[in-house]
């Protein structure tokens, strides 16, 4: 699947067969009404406030710790793990960790550039649905992975592989939870986590421990979208029911009021990055 947005120029430059081919495999595109997806219900919605702004560009998100990439893992950890999250089921193990590919994360919006989920500490503006889901506008369902340490190791060596490189921002940089990496990136690429943590304890890189890992289904199709080799075709466990917008949905509305913007650490507190280009 294409997991990508045609800019409005180039939309109007393609074919009518390439057009159904993007709709078919569920990617959305710009249109000239600025038109939501069909599924988009009640977009007004008020679903959380948040006590600062989350930028959502681009180039910061596919590069390092981002607080809106923090949100997107930290829902879909939440949402495995607490018991007062609408997604939680008592018979199903809790995730020990979660990712998120911030190529999901998008800035386009549906007709013009999102520079950010608006905050403020005082009085923060509404988050509306609408407003998320022009940030998370893909279709992909939360399901859980189980990996071995040395399995994580390398999924996390390819999350970071293209920092340095002539073209950093790269869809595959993973947003976590649950975990603190340590990266130095004057070490060749596939090789320069240097430190993993699951909660607070380290894991080594060629352990065998497993460990359950809340993600969106995108990531673990056949091709190994996003260059994942190690996750292609895994088998998807306890699968939510629910997209990713949906899951964060949920988090914001448990997580946050008027009176009680979301207000998280500032990053970085989980992916230390040291030698790596700004």
């Amino acid at each position: 699947m294409i997991q990508g947005i045609l800019s409005r120029s180039a939309l109007y430059l393609c074919l009518p067969l390439l057009l159904s081919v993007l709709v078919a495999s569920g990617c959305l595109a710009y249109n000239e009404d600025c038109l939501a997806p069909a599924d988009l219900q009640e977009p007004d919605t008020i679903v959380g406030y948040l006590a600062r702004s989350f930028p959502v560009r681009q180039s910061l998100v596919r590069t390092r710790e981002t607080s809106v990439g923090n949100l997107v893992a930290d829902a879909y950890m939440d949402a495995y793990n607490n018991p007062q999250n609408p997604s939680y089921r008592d018979d199903v193990a809790p995730v020990d960790g979660a990712f998120e590919n911030s190529g999901a994360i998008r800035e386009q919006g549906f007709c013009e550039p999102v520079e950010e989920l608006p905050g403020d500490p005082v009085d923060p503006p509404p988050i509306r649905r609408v407003d998320l889901r022009e940030v998370l506008q893909f279709t992909n369902r939360v399901v859980v992975v189980e990996l071995t340490s040395a399995d994580l190791w390398d999924v996390l060596e390819h999350s970071v592989s293209a920092l340095n490189s002539p073209n950093p921002a790269r869809g595959h940089f993973l947003q976590i939870a649950g975990m603190e990496v340590f990266v130095d990136c004057s070490r060749p690429a596939e090789d320069r986590v240097v430190t993993v943590s699951i909660g607070n304890d380290p894991i080594t890189r060629d352990g065998e421990d497993v460990f359950r890992l809340a993600t969106n289904d995108f990531l673990l199709q056949a091709e190994g979208n996003d260059g994942f080799e190690t996750l292609a075709g895994r088998p998807r466990h306890n699968s939510l029911g629910q997209y990713s917008f949906e899951v964060v949905e949920d988090y914001l509305l448990l997580h946050s009021s008027q009176e009680s913007p979301y207000d998280p650490p500032e990053p970085p507190q989980r992916i230390i990055l040291t030698n790596c280009n700004e």
